[in-house]
């Protein structure tokens, strides 16, 4: 199914599309890249694209916004690093999806997800190649796991502004960005977030879902380690 601007395209027709946004659902390896050399947008959603590389959309030129979700069987980023013009890119249920480096060409960035399925943890084996984005202002990484580094080199991307992140990071890391980054909003810069009336959710790992009275001595103690980490990579050269 393709999709431009809310109006129904055939994609055997094989004529330039020209619009605001394209929807792409459900195309095969063998009508991929014809579907996506008719289109010509400036923002385009892909859903379930049973392919094994993206080369083609390195072509779309106007090309601002970028959201894939359920690709489970390409890996390489590569072409789009000829998107000179892209300002957001979401990766979803990308799962073959590990090296992020191709995403340091996009010096227009300025809002990124990298997400897992709803069962299958996204991998990155780093997220220094997010750090190197200037402009960078958002950025959304839920069940993901890194290889290496951690969140650390998020503490660089000085334009943040909101950080949207999942659960199951060390404490630590958590503790060292909310010193680094303290003008960002994310609701794990705190020790513990409210999760209902009597229930807290300790930030970060080893932590998890607490009672708020009958745990209080566990909140309290995960509460004081945050805070001492945090104030000790808030000193000078740290």
């Amino acid at each position: 199914m393709v999709m431009v601007d809310g109006v129904a395209v055939s994609p055997r027709s094989g004529t330039k599309v020209v619009g605001a946004s394209a929807f792409v659902c459900a195309v095969n390896e063998k009508n991929f890249a014809n579907v996506i050399s008719m289109l010509d947008v400036e923002a385009l959603y892909i859903y379930e694209a049973r392919v094994s590389s993206i080369e083609s959309i390195g072509n779309l030129s106007r090309l601002k916004h970028l959201k894939i979700d359920w690709a489970t069987k390409f890996d390489d980023l590569t072409p789009l690093t000829r998107l000179t013009q892209v300002e957001s890119l979401h990766l979803e249920h990308t799962t073959r999806v590990e090296d992020l480096d191709p995403i340091r060409h996009l010096k227009r960035l300025r809002s990124f997800g990298f997400e897992g399925g709803i069962n299958v943890r996204a991998t990155a084996k780093s997220l220094l190649p997010i750090a190197e984005l200037e402009f960078l202002e958002d950025v959304i990484l839920t069940n993901l796991k890194v290889l290496e580094g951690g969140l650390r080199p998020l503490a660089r991307c000085k334009s943040l502004k909101e950080l949207i992140v999942s659960q199951q990071f060390g404490w630590r890391d958590y503790a060292y960005l909310a010193a680094k980054l303290p003008h960002v909003d994310c609701d794990k810069f705190k020790p513990w977030t409210r999760y209902d009336k009597e229930f807290v959710m300790l930030t970060g790992t080893p932590g998890g879902l607490v009672h708020w009275i009958a745990d209080y001595k566990r909140v309290e103690a995960h509460e004081k380690r945050f805070l001492a980490y945090k104030d000790k990579c808030m000193a000078p050269g740290d």
